[in-house]
């Protein structure tokens, strides 16, 4: 099958562009998988302040398990306000 100077042409161009979108393509499934890591690393960071948060609410209730002390000094029921120690 021959095909003329113009039909080529036209195919020459179709290929051009044929390549340039999936230039395009290639170029955006590298920012679609860099995102999908970034978004990945954000989550293993969420998670991970989770965990610390969780910690910190069981530290919170375990120092509230403990029993109110009043000073054996003056006998007052706040240490902090206590004039022997201070």
């Amino acid at each position: 099958m021959l095909i003329n100077e113009g039909e080529f042409n036209s195919m020459a161009l179709d290929l051009s562009n044929l390549k340039n979108i999936n230039i395009e393509l290639h170029e955006r499934d590298s920012e679609i998988k860099n995102l999908i890591n970034r978004f990945g690393l954000l989550k293993s960071h969420y998670l991970s302040d989770l965990n610390r948060l969780e910690a910190l609410k069981e530290a919170g209730n375990f120092i509230k398990s403990f029993e109110s002390v009043d000073c054996p000094l003056c006998g007052g029921s706040d240490l902090k306000d206590c004039e022997d120690i201070n």
